[in-house]
């Protein structure tokens, strides 16, 4: 097991992430959520702190297409954009944690079954640019992006619902940037260079059924993670249930992401 510790800053920095975190919260102030069931809060603050270590675990993935883009010279609107992505995943992350700690607290262990290890992602690694955006981007963003707006259908107090849409919203330009991105360095690959890529990509297709989805999870894992989405989804707190998730990662993968590849020159395969 993992742990995603988040301990406090400096009274000058909280100031700024304040700061910056009143702009997505102006419009919709969190409530209180003491009324809501302990069991439903006790789902939903889980529910939130994965959501919490899902954007965090982005932030290394952003940081490594940042350095990656720099030493190959690219342009520097793409860089550009990086960084402003960047800036988005981690007010993400701020907020989900915002959003878990009004449901009871933060939690800051993370199962191993989810396979989010920041730590790992951060890394010095020597794997290249294209790799990155194609797994970080064309599949982690693009799934991302599907089941946010999955979830928005679902949610239903205002302040939450405000939330989900605001980041709905970022990620529609995030998956835009990451396949524009993609499209460029995967366009300047060999032959052999694509089908090398491909084993990459396969494996972040399969991972999508290992969290994002729960389809793939092993057995108690599995029962765990469905019932505490559907206690959220019942509640309209955030989440969509897992036959929903399921069936959007299956359509968002098989409709979306492989054809998006294939187009590119990626001869990948739906898992």
């Amino acid at each position: 097991m993992t742990s995603i510790s988040l301990p406090p800053a400096s009274a000058q920095v909280q100031k700024v992430r304040a700061t910056l975190g009143r702009r997505l919260l102006a419009d919709a102030p969190l409530p209180s959520f003491k009324a809501v069931p302990r069991a439903t809060r006790e789902a939903a603050r889980r529910f939130w702190s994965q959501r919490a270590w899902s954007e965090y675990c982005a932030l290394p993935v952003l940081s490594q297409i940042a350095l990656k883009l720099t030493q190959e010279g690219a342009p520097l609107d793409e860089l550009a954009c990086v960084t402003g992505i960047l800036h988005d995943e981690s007010l993400h992350t701020a907020l989900s944690v915002d959003v878990a700690e009004a449901f009871g607290g933060y939690l800051d262990e993370v199962p191993d079954y989810l396979r989010l290890d920041a730590a790992q992602l951060a890394a010095p690694s020597t794997l290249p640019l294209v790799v990155w955006l194609v797994m970080g981007c064309c599949v982690g963003e693009t799934v991302s992006r599907a089941l946010i707006q999955a979830r928005l259908r679902m949610t239903r107090p205002p302040q939450l619902k405000a939330l989900v849409a605001r980041t709905l919203k970022d990620e529609n330009v995030h998956v835009a940037f990451g396949w524009a991105a993609a499209a460029r360095a995967v366009g300047a690959l060999e032959p052999r260079q694509r089908r090398e890529l491909v084993p990459y990509v396969e494996s972040a297709l399969a991972g999508a059924y290992l969290g994002p989805s729960s389809r793939g999870l092993p057995g108690r894992a599995k029962v765990l993670e469905r019932r505490q989405r559907q206690l959220v989804t019942d509640a309209g707190l955030g989440s969509c249930s897992p036959d929903d998730e399921d069936a959007v990662v299956a359509r968002c993968i098989e409709r979306f992401i492989v054809p998006g590849l294939r187009r590119l020159g990626l001869k990948v395969t739906a898992p």
